[in-house]
């Protein structure tokens, strides 16, 4: 999703729901674009500034709370201009912010906050004799009681997925608050898996009748096994999903007036206990299968550099082949190339390279390779993926450096992603992956 900013020439904030670790924008503005990243929609501390072409476009800053010395600072002459776009993104994980160049991989800004906070907000201003435009593209175990009482952790991405195993009334619950304890006074979705009886599911917005979305489940959840869910949050619109690649979401509701989500808090209730398994982000995973006669492909889960009998050999290393495989990263499911030797599946995402140790390999005999370029996408293409935003992403691959490399075909950006070397590489000449079958 992308929103489009209009700021005025003046030091004051608009502020938008944050719900995912980065934030990727384009500004145009002939000096001082700065954003702020609060837990909050205001400017009441706690806050994070990034002033970028700051002091007459010279320099550029990141600043706590309005407290001088800035913790981080570079040299950045006409890093901005009033004359084009310029692509910036940031970051943060663990009380790590960073801010770098659109396309670069290595941060000019950095600055480890040893007291950080959960960020739900940010803000885009310009100042100081600037106009602005701003385009902003938009495992954890738990035991529940048998009692009405949330138990919350800070979540800094826009999705989460849970594994869970009780008899009903599986409870989630999203909320705007840096102190959660009394969540009742707090903006919040609620997300009720398995209620009335195990019969009937829904979404409620601050403890208020009637459900702003609801959907008949007889028997979605069991104490017997776990079932896994998926629910995702974004600029207000609030997916439930089921366990697998499925898409097509149980619950689904879009929010006029935005939680800016900074926890997550999970319960049982109603005569039911529950044993949760929470990760953050999409894992739209199943549990793995063993067989081996696949066709058209499925997807398998894997780990640690385990290839499973079946796996479609999909491209080249200097040292061996490459198979096929995808993992979650920024609440995107992104294709990418698993390297036995190294065991771990690469995926591109922010102009970076990321090793991932859980993934999933793709399995079957009945799929070809075909050239393509730009957007074209052919018929038949096999989807492998998706953005943080939903835009589907297809299985891609590259010559590249003696080698022929796997990754994710964006079509939106009309080229094929690829990681390799530690940085993401596009390409608009590619060959896209494609179900001989259909």
């Amino acid at each position: 999703m992308v929103r489009e900013i209009q700021t005025e020439d003046r030091l004051e904030y608009t502020f938008f729901p944050l719900n995912h670790g980065s934030l990727r924008f384009r500004v145009k503005a002939a000096n001082d674009a700065h954003v702020a990243l609060t837990t909050g929609p205001s400017e009441s501390e706690p806050i994070y500034e990034i002033f970028l072409g700051g002091w007459g476009n010279t320099k550029s800053a990141l600043r706590r709370d309005r407290q001088k010395p800035d913790k981080a600072e570079a040299e950045t002459p006409n890093v901005v201009t009033a004359d084009e776009e310029r692509e910036f993104w940031i970051k943060w994980n663990d009380g790590t912010i960073q801010v770098g160049h659109g396309g670069q991989a290595s941060p000019f800004l950095e600055y480890a906050d040893p007291d950080p906070f959960p960020i739900g907000h940010y803000g885009v201003r310009t100042g100081w004799g600037a106009t602005g435009q701003w385009v902003v593209e938009g495992s954890r175990t738990i035991h529940s009681p048998d009692k009405l009482q949330y138990e919350f952790w800070p979540i800094p991405s826009g999705a989460v997925t849970l594994d869970v195993r009780c008899s009903s009334n599986a409870h989630v619950a999203l909320i705007s608050s840096p102190t959660p304890a009394n969540h009742e006074a707090f903006p919040r979705i609620e997300v009720f898996i398995g209620g009335w009886e195990n019969m009937r599911s829904a979404i409620r917005r601050d403890g208020v009748k009637p459900d702003r979305a609801t959907a008949e489940t007889p028997g979605i959840v069991t104490d017997s096994t776990f079932q896994r869910f998926r629910v995702k949050w974004n600029n207000g619109k609030v997916s439930v999903l089921p366990g697998g690649a499925a898409s097509v979401p149980i619950l689904e509701y879009n929010d006029p007036d935005p939680v800016g989500v900074t926890h997550i808090g999970v319960r049982t209730a109603w005569g039911s206990r529950g044993h949760w398994k929470i990760k953050e982000g999409d894992e739209a995973g199943s549990a793995p299968v063993v067989s081996s006669a696949f066709t058209s492909g499925q997807w398998v889960d894997t780990v640690g550099g385990e290839i499973p009998s079946g796996a479609f050999v999909g491209g080249q290393d200097h040292d061996c082949d490459l198979f096929i495989g995808r993992a979650s990263h920024n609440d995107a499911l992104i294709p990418g190339k698993v390297n036995p030797n190294h065991k771990v599946c690469y995926v591109p995402w922010g102009g970076e390279e990321h090793g991932k140790e859980e993934y999933q390999v793709l399995c079957g005999t009945d799929l070809e390779w075909i050239s393509s370029t730009g957007s074209d996408i052919p018929a038949g293409a096999l989807p492998g993926g998706n953005t943080e935003d939903g835009e589907v992403l297809y299985v891609g691959r590259v010559p590249h450096e003696g080698t022929i490399t796997i990754g994710k075909v964006h079509p939106s950006h009309g080229v094929c992603y690829i990681p390799y070397g530690g940085s993401e590489l596009g390409f608009p000449d590619y060959e896209v992956l494609v179900s001989r079958s259909g």
